[in-house]
């Protein structure tokens, strides 16, 4: 049951019993789109130019021309079908595609040709908004009105501020120690944390 206290006060209502389950589910979805965005283009860029072992002069006009592709354009059309075939289905797709997919495109990526690094990325940025697009909308749908905002807040940037803030480090110290195909299995370990949450969790 909930307390007089708790009433009135909505941090200790996010942190209620009944609402830490959807609250945990909260930290850890956002951990896929955001820790995957961050690999897929923030530090995909600087991968290319720099730690690939084919570098490619033009990494950032192909990272910004698959970004504009894969994401800004796709967005709406990603949130449509979610719209249409429910949240979790569509997330569901486009975090196992992403989660299974992404070691091979970073392989692709670095043997170093523009053409097939601005399709590898662009096959990242659509599956990628498969899981982000509609992402914002089911944390908002997941809790009750008079805990909601201070919900999605508190999960959000626990998972986002803890994982996706030091992914770039741990996939640049990945490519260093152990060479590139390394930095892959943290496509798979992002995806398998947001797919639990979403499955699992909430």
């Amino acid at each position: 049951p909930i307390t007089a206290v708790e009433k009135v006060n909505p941090v200790l209502l996010a942190f209620s019993r009944q609402n830490r389950r959807a609250l945990l589910a909260a930290c850890m979805v956002p951990v896929l789109g955001s820790s995957g965005f961050w690999l897929s283009f923030t530090w995909m860029s600087v991968f290319m130019y720099t730690m690939s072992p084919h570098p490619m002069e033009v990494a950032f006009g192909v990272n910004s021309a698959a970004m504009f592709l894969g994401i800004i354009l796709f967005f709406p059309v990603a949130g449509h079908l979610s719209d249409l075939y429910g949240r979790r289905r569509v997330m569901t797709i486009g975090g196992l595609i992403f989660g299974i997919g992404s070691p091979l495109m970073l392989t692709i990526i670095a043997q170093g040709n523009a053409w097939w690094a601005f399709s590898a990325q662009l096959a990242m940025g659509v599956t990628l908004s498969f899981w982000c697009a509609p992402m914002n909308a089911w944390l908002a749908e997941s809790f009750e009105r008079r805990m909601r905002l201070t919900s999605v807040a508190v999960g959000y940037n626990v998972g986002v501020g803890i994982f996706s803030g030091t992914t770039p480090a741990v996939a640049t110290y990945c490519v260093t120690k152990w060479g590139y195909h390394s930095a892959g299995y943290l496509f798979v370990f992002v995806s398998t944390i947001g797919l639990l949450g979403l499955w699992l969790v909430a």
